[in-house]
């Protein structure tokens, strides 16, 4: 699933603050990420670039709830200096929180 790097105006500002807030608590794996976005329910509060990820691997299909599209999670990933964790799933699927919410 691509999408040009550029983004809004409302994305770029939620990705700042994101950024913002979860460097301060060191994390090293995206997987400390994921955890801390579900367990603070921040699809509320980034609604623009969070969302329902579909993931697919080895035939099996899911939905991730708390996710994040490709561009906008390597970005993340590369702003914090965060590794995965080998994970060879690809995204399918991406429904930011605001079409959720709305």
């Amino acid at each position: 699933m691509s999408r040009s790097n550029n983004l809004s105006y409302v994305e770029q500002k939620e990705f700042n603050a994101l950024v913002a807030e979860i460097s301060a608590c060191g994390f090293s794996r995206t997987a400390e990420v994921s955890e801390y976005i579900r367990r603070n329910q921040l699809g509320q509060k980034y609604q623009h670039i969070s969302g329902i990820v579909t993931m697919r691997s080895n035939g099996d299909q899911w939905r991730f709830v708390g996710g994040f599209p490709t561009h906008i999670y390597a970005r993340l990933c590369e702003a914090l200096g965060l590794g995965n964790n080998g994970s060879r799933a690809e995204v399918v699927g991406f429904t930011p929180f605001k079409k959720v919410y709305s």
